[in-house]
């Protein structure tokens, strides 16, 4: 079974998803819950137009919804310069890591991947991107912060880059995202180290 989340963009119905996790059609209950001896019932998601991230790996402690405890810190990242070039670098030191987990482009589908972002003491990084797909954005460690440094998210909060969308991320503690594309991948424009306003 594949760990990342499934991916519903907004349910028309009443949707069961599986607690149990015997299902034979998971993440979505069939009922099989119903012959075992615990009192496990699945849980009802109502109609919504939102977004929603089902956790398929069981784990997650927000059932159904993922909340990426599937991802392991402790694995191997890559650095960003190999992508960005030198604009990763800072000092001839590498500020920016990324951890492909899927990438089904060849389908027709999107990209995941985790993004670590290293500012160097003092100082922010500037992100300048335009979404090529709509983008969400799990912020797991660190967050966002305005152009004088105070921080403006934090660890569980969520941002979306709706296609075509410029936007700009600053960042002053290291940052750790998930970030889910519906198609292509950012377009950056300008990723630097900058001074915090004062």
């Amino acid at each position: 079974m594949e760990k990342e989340p499934l991916i519903l963009n907004g349910i028309k119905e009443k949707t069961y998803i599986c607690q149990c996790g015997k299902s034979k059609n998971l993440p979505y209950c069939d009922g099989t819950h119903k012959t075992l001896s615990e009192n496990i019932v699945p849980a009802v998601l109502e109609p919504t137009n939102e977004t929603l991230y089902i956790c398929v790996c069981g784990k997650s402690k927000h059932l159904p919804y993922c909340d990426a405890v599937f991802i392991k810190h402790d694995t191997s990242w890559t650095p960003a310069s190999s992508v960005r070039g030198e604009g990763a670098l800072y000092n001839g030191k590498e500020i920016a890591f990324t951890k492909q987990l899927s990438n089904r482009l060849e389908y027709g589908k999107g990209v995941a991947y985790l993004i670590k972002l290293l500012p160097p003491e003092g100082k922010m990084l500037k992100t300048v991107a335009v979404a090529r797909s709509d983008e969400h954005v799990y912020i797991l460690e660190g967050g966002f912060c305005d152009d004088s440094g105070k921080q403006k998210s934090f660890p569980g909060d969520y941002v979306l880059n709706p296609e075509g969308h410029p936007h700009v991320n600053l960042n002053i503690v290291e940052t750790v995202a998930l970030v889910i594309c519906t198609g292509a991948t950012d377009e950056i424009k300008e990723f630097t180290v900058v001074e915090p306003k004062l």
